[in-house]
């Protein structure tokens, strides 16, 4: 296996950033493989462990597996379409849909990802 950033994303952009002065640990979602028949949901436990490997010895980061439901859930839905607007000021009133916004599932979902994100950190900080 080898790893390398998704340059699409934000967080592989670390000019100028806090990454330039201090050690820096990155946590996210594997959410793509290239040059391989299966998809990041077909691994099994022994790949996620192996690929986990080379990303924290190459990229100093925490790699997290998450299921595609949660993917589609929190990362597609809950964090894409509504908080990284919110974030960036981003919002289309005419295109928010009320029911949708207002909806517990969304917070339910955000708080099922962020544990995970928070377990992650928080296993690493007792190593």
């Amino acid at each position: 296996w080898t790893a390398e950033w998704d340059h699409d994303n934000v967080v592989a952009k670390t000019e100028n950033s806090v990454a330039d002065d201090h050690e820096v640990m990155w946590i996210g979602a594997v959410t793509r493989l290239h040059n391989c028949d299966k998809t990041i949901w077909e691994l099994t436990e022994q790949e996620k462990e192996e690929i986990k490997k080379v990303i924290q010895e190459d990229k100093a980061c925490l790699p997290l597996f998450i299921s595609d439901e949660m993917y589609q859930d929190y990362y597609v839905q809950c964090c894409k379409r509504r908080l990284r607007n919110i974030f960036h000021n981003v919002l289309h009133l005419a295109e928010i849909d009320e029911k949708n916004v207002r909806s517990a599932s969304i917070f339910e979902k955000l708080s099922e990802g962020s544990k995970i994100f928070c377990d992650a950190i928080l296993d690493r900080l007792d190593e």
